[in-house]
């Protein structure tokens, strides 16, 4: 597929420009790894990794990110590992925590303990408890039902074929 044709509207440096999404300049990747007991803020950056125990970030894009307590505000993000993590008007890839905080956020899998959210889409959500509107379309009683009927599907077709093999 050709992208000459598409266009996006994008602000850098508080200066509107419309060009071909071939042509958007992307900000540098930058890697931040320190010691967990540091903190980490990033604003308006593209982060490929960070490792910290505090990290907050907004208007950023992350790509993994494992700390303990995590804010990130209108970013987006790969994945994260993390203890507990708040998530305000962002979009994820793969969040993996103890506890999550979402709000007006999309996610493609969460997998939590504890979620508590405020008009949240996410695809896949395995948690232990839930407080909240949350939109999904896998969740933990159909991932399990899913499991079950697919390992029973393939059971049935697995000995369906020895019974064949054997006559």
């Amino acid at each position: 597929m050709n992208c000459a044709g598409f266009y996006a509207r994008a602000s850098f440096c508080n200066v509107e420009m419309n060009m071909s999404v071939n042509e958007i300049p992307l900000p540098e990747e930058t890697q931040v790894s320190h010691e967990p007991d540091e903190q980490i803020n990033a604003t308006e950056v593209g982060v490929a990794r960070i490792v910290a125990q505090e990290v907050n970030v907004s208007d950023s894009a992350a790509g993994y990110i494992s700390a303990g307590e995590v804010d990130f505000k209108d970013g987006f993000l790969g994945m994260a590992q993390v203890r507990h993590i708040r998530m305000q008007n962002s979009a994820a890839g793969i969040v993996s925590a103890g506890s999550v905080e979402m709000q007006g956020s999309h996610a493609n899998i969460v997998i939590a303990r504890e979620v508590q959210a405020k008009e949240v889409r996410p695809i896949i959500l395995l948690a232990g408890s839930v407080e909240g509107s949350v939109t999904t379309t896998v969740d933990t009683q159909r991932a399990l039902l899913g499991g079950l009927a697919a390992g029973i599907g393939i059971g049935l077709v697995l000995w369906i074929g020895r019974a064949l093999r054997q006559r």
